[in-house]
């Protein structure tokens, strides 16, 4: 009897296993075994801490990621990453730091990316210029992960500088994006001084200038103006299209909320 049931509870693990060999288990086709750890030199650089931030599939099935570098125990000097795999996910393929030089103190932070059907990159997020005032930045990158420069200014897009509305005080921050069923780029952030915070959403062109048919300049303002802090977190369509922005609101002295805004796409 012992014998049976150790061979019934041998069985059951056969079947089990079975059953996780084909959900669930890390693809052994991927990379090393189904994960990869990021080479410690980058671009003959050592020792800086790595974050990857968002992945796509490409139309070739490559795996593009984005993130940043930066130095131990400090934010300065920090570069995005990007890391794109040959065809399959095989191999790594690409692995580079993108250095934008915006200005300051050259800190650049890559949170989102986008992928166009061409295999071109969109790179999201938000960099300090002059006087180490922070500005969302969108960059376009080609498929070997080089500058675009026929996007807006010779491959980069500074939101500060092309808001009127945004104060000289004010820094801003981009953190999500997405293509919406005509290609268009939509980013959500944020604006931020002296303690307020609010939320934006853009509307891009394909040569990266803003799409002034789209709220006020390109921008819409997201915020209820009795609240200091409005905060986007993540950017998402809807089946009828219209845009969904989600993220953190506060009132003075109280506890933060969640809060979620829709907003028409045309």
């Amino acid at each position: 009897m012992h014998a049976v049931r150790c061979l019934s509870f041998l069985l059951a693990l056969l079947v089990s296993g079975a059953s996780l060999a084909r959900d669930g288990l890390l693809d052994q086709s991927f990379l090393y075994r189904g994960w990869a750890q990021l080479d410690e030199f980058i671009n003959g650089d050592r020792g800086r801490f790595q974050a990857l931030r968002d992945a796509k599939f490409d139309a070739q099935g490559r795996v593009i990621a984005i993130g940043t570098l930066s130095h131990p125990g400090s934010s300065a000097n920090a570069d995005c990453l990007v890391f794109i795999s040959t065809p399959g996910g095989r191999d790594l393929e690409i692995q580079q730091r993108l250095t934008l030089d915006r200005g300051g103190s050259n800190v650049e932070f890559c949170a989102s990316l986008e992928v166009l059907p061409d295999g071109r990159i969109i790179a999201v997020g938000y960099a300090t210029t002059n006087n180490d005032r922070l500005t969302g930045i969108v960059a376009r990158l080609n498929a070997d992960a080089t500058p675009d420069t026929s996007f807006f200014d010779n491959g980069v897009f500074e939101l500060n500088a092309q808001i009127g509305w945004i104060d000289p005080a004010e820094t801003t921050l981009l953190v999500d994006s997405v293509l919406d069923a005509q290609g268009r780029l939509l980013v959500a952030g944020r604006v931020q001084a002296n303690s307020v915070t609010r939320g934006i959403l853009l509307r891009f062109l394909a040569d990266g200038t803003l799409d002034t048919g789209f709220g006020v300049d390109g921008a819409v303002p997201l915020a209820d103006f009795s609240t200091p802090l409005v905060q986007p977190t993540s950017l998402a369509l809807d089946a009828q299209g219209r845009i969904l922005v989600a993220g953190i609101t506060q009132q003075p002295g109280s506890v933060r909320h969640g809060v979620i805004f829709r907003v028409l796409d045309d």
